[in-house]
């Protein structure tokens, strides 16, 4: 078989039916550029009204987060000035409970006890006010007081001792947290 490629075409008309085919193929690759281009198009501009109305939406919140502002911000340094105090009660922190019920178990019948005062922050004090029914139960508490194993002293007053019955007493009690 032979291939028999005939062309009646003259060589200008040829040149021509070239150019009208790269042009039409210019022409079709230049609409789907435009095609894309126009959905390119919607494509940001609904974009653009989607954010315009979130925009509009943050601005509204906006305005309802500043009107409120102020009592948040008092309700937050309020609740920080607690946990300040927390951690403040906190860095002195000792096990009293017992140390209190050792106190009470440690009274003697001849002792009444009115009021303890408890000082943690520099001196590490506790003082003992009360009344004895005499001396010698007032100097057999300090005995026991100073037996205990977290009182470093006992600070007794010797002129509460000169009375001999009914003595109202102040005992001060240096102690050690740790122990």
């Amino acid at each position: 078989m032979i291939d028999l490629n005939l062309n009646f075409i003259p060589k200008k008309d040829k040149q021509n039916v070239f150019i009208f085919a790269i042009l039409s193929w210019s022409a079709n690759i230049m609409g789907i550029l435009l095609f894309l281009l126009i959905l390119f198009n919607l494509y940001f501009l609904l974009l653009n009204f989607l954010l315009i109305e979130q925009e509009s939406m943050l601005q509204k919140r906006s305005h309802e987060v500043s009107k409120n502002y102020f009592f948040y911000n008092q309700e937050i340094i309020n609740i920080n000035n607690h946990l300040n105090l927390i951690t403040k009660a906190a860095s002195n922190y000792a096990i009293l409970t017992p140390r209190f019920w050792k106190l009470i178990d440690t009274v003697p019948d001849g002792i009444k006890l009115n009021n303890l005062v408890l000082s943690l922050e520099n001196d590490k004090k506790i003082i003992i006010l009360g009344s004895a029914k005499n001396r010698e139960s007032l100097w057999e508490y300090k005995k026991i007081l100073e037996q205990i194993s977290w009182v470093i002293s006992v600070d007794l007053p010797t002129s509460q001792l000169i009375q001999k019955d009914d003595i109202n007493f102040n005992i001060l009690l240096n102690v050690d947290p740790l122990k």
